[in-house]
């Protein structure tokens, strides 16, 4: 028959080993981003969906900030998109979805006094009475107010091979997304960028480009990414394009933003042009941030600049008021060769004020499977305000975002969110492990099996059932 004697030599091997790996984390060389695991949140898988090797789609999670201080995860999943409202402890609070209107999903936005998310469906017939694209405004609570629609917009498919983003000046809602356009005389359906815009206090759609233009009119095609930002009066974007133009480009309207029009003339600038035949879809690059700060538009990406697929991130910086050829500077900021072992993702960039923005990427480590996340903040001309750290985790489709003056986001890996923090004064992140995390301490390891409410976890090597007969 079974005894005591092999519990009893478990737990006196836990309570060792508890007191041994109390010891021994601070040591692990690889710092830890404070990371809350919640409990009761939709389970889902968006850990690496930020990274693209050529084509990009749809962004499917969000995170923001509510008047209360609480925050709110928005993600698309089947048929639904579910919100979620947690507490600043990361406690779910309350939950609820909105059905699909339209068979596609394209995006959403947490808009100053309102929500708003974009649906569309195919129009593989060219017909001019399909809706192609259907923008929805809800309440902060989720009620919602009206909507307005794009028919008959040279458009087979929306969101093809490509993303979605929002910007807003006054009641003027910008939205810049994909599209594959009618069949041309060569007989295909070509992709590139659509803008439009929309009054959203009245629910129309006041302009929109989706004919074939030139990037001198803010057309890009092919474009991958999209990106779409207003500077006080200025309407900016960036694109992802793999012919016209083959590059990473950066477009300024002349018209000013807040205006019921924007369609018209445009300034740009190739930030980085890829080699290779026009059309390639594969360009060696992927685009990963736009953001503005006082002085200067600033653009994150990787880039294949080793000629052996391996791809280093890399920063444009071109100053406000010197918008032409000759002014932007790009430089890398990681500088790995075709020997080194680590693979860089596309790279997220979230601003923290005017002069200090953090940019974020995933290295995978080849030798050993592994992913971390790198960071590093610069400031509003690019230089390097802290050098590059590695924390654990993950990143995520989810826009980091600041909150309690600390850079938050969210990842899943079949399981409720994780939410993770980094300090934006460029200190020490907090070291804690989650459950689910594996440790190797002292060539053991360890398999966390609870977190615990603070920092802090509790982890205990993977035993076998061990037992005397």
């Amino acid at each position: 028959m079974k005894s005591n004697f092999g519990r009893t030599v478990f737990n006196k091997c836990l309570i060792a080993l508890l007191i041994a790996i109390a010891c021994v984390l601070s040591q692990e060389e690889t710092s830890m981003a404070e990371r809350f695991a919640s409990e009761g949140g939709m389970v889902s898988y968006n850990a690496g969906e930020q990274d693209y090797s050529s084509l990009s789609g749809p962004i499917r999670s969000y995170l923001y900030v509510n008047d209360d201080n609480t925050l709110t995860r928005v993600e698309q999943s089947g048929s639904e998109i579910v919100y979620e409202n947690y507490n600043d402890n990361f406690k779910l609070i309350s939950k609820g979805s909105i059905k699909k209107e339209l068979e596609l999903f394209g995006g959403f936005y947490a808009g100053e006094n309102a929500n708003f998310l974009v649906f569309g469906q195919r129009n593989e017939d060219e017909s001019e009475n399909i809706e192609v694209f259907r923008v929805v405004k809800y309440s902060k609570d989720w009620v919602r107010i009206g909507s307005c629609s794009l028919y008959d917009c040279n458009t087979t498919e929306p969101f093809s091979a490509g993303s979605l983003r929002f910007a807003e000046s006054g009641n003027m809602l910008y939205i810049r997304t994909s599209h594959k356009m009618y069949k041309s005389s060569d007989g295909l359906n070509h992709q590139a960028n659509l803008t439009m815009s929309v009054d959203t206090s009245s629910m129309t759609i006041t302009d929109s480009l989706y004919d074939v233009m030139n990037v001198g009119y803010g057309y890009v095609s092919h474009s991958f990414n999209q990106y779409i930002k207003v500077n006080d009066k200025e309407l900016l974007a960036v694109d992802h394009g793999d012919a016209y133009p083959r590059a990473v480009v950066l477009i300024k309207y002349n018209q000013p933003a807040g205006e019921a029009t924007f369609v018209g003339e445009c300034s740009y600038i190739n930030l980085l042009k890829f080699p290779g035949r026009i059309g390639a879809n594969y360009t060696g690059g992927s685009v990963g941030g736009f953001e503005i700060s006082d002085s200067s538009y600033l653009v994150a990406g990787n880039y294949d600049n080793t000629d052996s697929d391996l791809r280093n991130i890399f920063l444009s910086v071109t100053p406000q008021g010197e918008f032409e050829d000759g002014n932007t500077r790009l430089f890398y900021i990681t500088s790995y060769n075709k020997d080194s072992s680590i693979s860089v993702s596309t790279p997220q960039m979230v601003k923290i004020n005017d002069d200090r923005f953090m940019i974020l990427w995933e290295g995978f480590n080849r030798a050993s499977g592994k992913s971390d996340v790198y960071y590093i903040i610069v400031n509003g001309k690019g230089a390097n305000v802290t050098k590059v750290n590695k924390v654990r985790g993950r990143l995520s489709d989810c826009q980091p975002i600041i909150y309690k003056n600390m850079v938050t986001w969210y990842y899943t890996e079949d399981n409720s969110p994780v939410f993770c923090t980094l300090p934006t004064d460029g200190s020490e992140p907090n070291d804690n492990l989650i459950k689910g995390d594996v440790t190797t301490i002292k060539n053991n390891i360890y398999s966390v099996i609870k977190s615990t409410d603070k920092t802090k976890t509790v982890a205990v090597i993977d035993f076998a059932d061990y037992s005397v007969e």
